[in-house]
């Protein structure tokens, strides 16, 4: 089980260079999704959004709130931030930001950075309908077991069929982009708590 304090003295980094503009890169689109990080009852959860079902890209699957960088972004962190204020209200107060991931670079044109933030209570989040169906959180437990994992084939809006790995958590299936990033995630919890 995971201690949130630990967690985040471990993942602490607060000059992590991620988390800074290093200049666009030619075709991709620059964007930044929040890890967010909360604890209930001394269990470290995950939370994640249902995208809204009448957006144009990834309508109605599982992610981590983000969005495009802006000309006013001085960095991914606030990007993610102002993403995640927008689509489930978080107060910035609420918010601490521990570090950044190695940006995700996607097949669809996107260069994403996943900042990971600790979140305090209260726990009050609001979707923005237009833009969230729903907000839910996962056990970082789970999320960590290798045994919760599995390769689906998927196939895009577009007719394409793909595998990719995936966990399934009640009756949310995370796969794509946003299992990418929680294997990244994963990754980065081994590195820095020996014992998983």
């Amino acid at each position: 089980m995971f201690d949130m304090a630990f967690l985040e003295k471990r993942l602490c980094e607060p000059f992590c260079s991620s988390c800074f503009f290093a200049g666009s890169v030619k075709g991709k689109t620059d964007a930044a999704v929040l890890i967010p990080m909360l604890e209930r009852d001394g269990k470290v959860s995950l939370l994640f959004t249902r995208r809204a079902r009448n957006l144009v890209e990834h309508a109605g699957q599982i992610s981590f709130p983000g969005g495009h960088k802006e000309p006013e972004d001085k960095s991914f962190c606030d990007t993610a931030l102002r993403e995640t204020i927008e689509e489930i209200s978080l107060k910035r107060q609420n918010a601490k930001i521990l570090c950044c991931l190695p940006p995700y670079v996607t097949l669809t044109g996107y260069r994403i950075v996943p900042v990971v933030a600790r979140l305090f209570a209260p726990y009050e989040f609001s979707p923005q309908p237009s833009e969230v169906e729903e907000i839910f959180e996962v056990p970082l437990d789970y999320l960590c077991d290798d045994r919760n994992w599995s390769v689906r084939e998927f196939t895009e809006s577009n007719g394409q069929k793909l595998e990719t790995n995936s966990v399934t958590y009640e009756k949310y299936c995370i796969w794509g982009i946003t299992a990418g990033i929680l294997e990244e995630f994963k990754t980065r919890l081994r590195t820095v708590c020996l014992d998983l």
